[in-house]
């Protein structure tokens, strides 16, 4: 579905270049923080937790597995859009690598203990039960 919206978004951008185009690399980026800055929490959160719930009784397998589908959608949507040379310089200049970068370091590895519970969880989904 992300990679369809990213087609839908690159054609709008592309006949749209002077409106369009700095308001979506825009978005795309913000999106970019906005899952680095939850994965930066959940990685807080996992440190600090002993157990796989914190203290609000909120599953961090489920929010770690929340953020890693968000960084996939997101990296599909981005593909779509990336594959057209007319709009990396922009995402260049609106700080787009910077935050695909911090992206990678904050969504995609758990810390911890969780890490384990989260590949136990992958691998066989009853174990994290």
């Amino acid at each position: 579905m992300a990679a369809i919206i990213g087609t839908g978004l690159d054609e709008i951008m592309r006949h749209n270049p002077t409106t369009l185009k700095p308001s979506v690399i825009k978005a795309l980026v913000l999106v970019m923080n906005r899952i680095v800055h939850i994965g930066k929490q959940l990685t807080s959160k996992e440190e600090c937790s002993s157990s796989v719930s914190d203290d609000n009784g909120v599953d961090l397998v489920t929010a770690r597995t929340y953020l890693v589908q968000y960084s996939h959608n997101i990296a599909q949507l981005l593909e779509q859009i990336l594959h057209n040379e007319d709009h990396v310089q922009m995402f260049l200049n609106e700080g787009g690598v910077d935050a695909l970068l911090e992206l990678s370091r904050w969504s995609i590895t758990p810390a911890g203990k969780q890490f384990v519970t989260h590949v136990s969880c992958l691998s066989s989904p009853s174990i994290g039960s």
